[in-house]
């Protein structure tokens, strides 16, 4: 869907309807993006600080008895145990509202990806546009079909890396709860904490093609084979259902 706004309506209309489309953080009053640098410090500060402590959380080991465990995709190491010849990237932190989450206020670490050096081919197999009309024309043709949508939880981040990557991490973006539990203070070097990733995250280059090779394997190996001739299309052996894959998010006419 397209909206226009006219120039007699407000920015606050504005606001609501980029909002509605595309669930950035907008000011009320200007409409301009919001960036979590100005977020933490708003009337809604805590609630942020808070989602970008589960984010490390979930990152990292998990904390207590709030979050016993996490993916440990992330490792706090000091700045020295970073292999000579490697680089480290910057963090790209992504604010968002979901509503409809158990967490509205959202926030996303992902990697500053233009600064890693990957040599092996990036490029990921996935359903395009016609692949996904097709399959969803195909359901509403045939008696009885349904269409569901499946997203597989943490999956991404929870795919092994064939080498490590290193980034840095502003203190003033971790919260005092983090910097005390993973007792950070020591690991500072120019106001950043580095991390050693070990599996993949969001804006890696080679994240993608990563995860999609295990999940496809995965899938395989419980009688899901790809399609000869359409790149992202699945068909199972035994069962009538056919699906469109796009990195970890499933398609599903059943």
């Amino acid at each position: 869907h397209s909206g226009y706004v006219t120039s007699g309506e407000s920015a606050n209309a504005a606001a609501q309807l980029v909002t509605h489309f595309t669930n950035m953080v907008l000011d009320p009053l200007t409409g301009n993006t919001l960036q979590y640098e100005q977020l933490k410090t708003g009337p809604h500060g805590t609630e942020w600080i808070q989602s970008t402590a589960n984010e490390i959380r979930l990152l990292t080991q998990g904390i207590e008895l709030h979050m016993p465990t996490g993916t440990e995709t992330m490792h706090f190491i000091h700045p020295s145990a970073k292999p000579a010849g490697h680089t480290a990237t910057y963090l790209r932190i992504i604010a968002s509202k979901k509503p409809n989450k158990s967490e509205p206020k959202c926030i996303c670490f992902t990697v500053g990806g233009d600064r890693v050096i990957y040599s092996s081919d990036v490029s990921t197999p996935t359903a395009n546009l016609s692949t996904i009309k097709l399959l969803l024309n195909d359901t509403v043709s045939m008696k009885n079909a349904k269409f569901m949508t499946i997203d597989i939880k943490d999956f991404y981040i929870n795919t092994l890396m064939e080498q490590y990557e290193y980034m840095r991490i502003p203190v003033k973006h971790i919260p005092k709860v983090i910097m005390s539990q993973y007792k950070l203070a020591p690991l500072v070097t120019n106001r950043h904490v580095m991390v050693e990733i070990h599996k993949g995250m969001y804006s890696l280059p080679q994240a993608g093609i990563l995860a999609n090779k295990c999940l496809v394997a995965h899938l395989h190996e419980h009688g899901s084979v790809p399609a000869t001739h359409m790149h992202g299309l699945f068909t199972h052996k035994t069962h009538d259902i056919t699906f469109c894959l796009v990195i970890d998010d499933f398609g599903v006419k059943y």
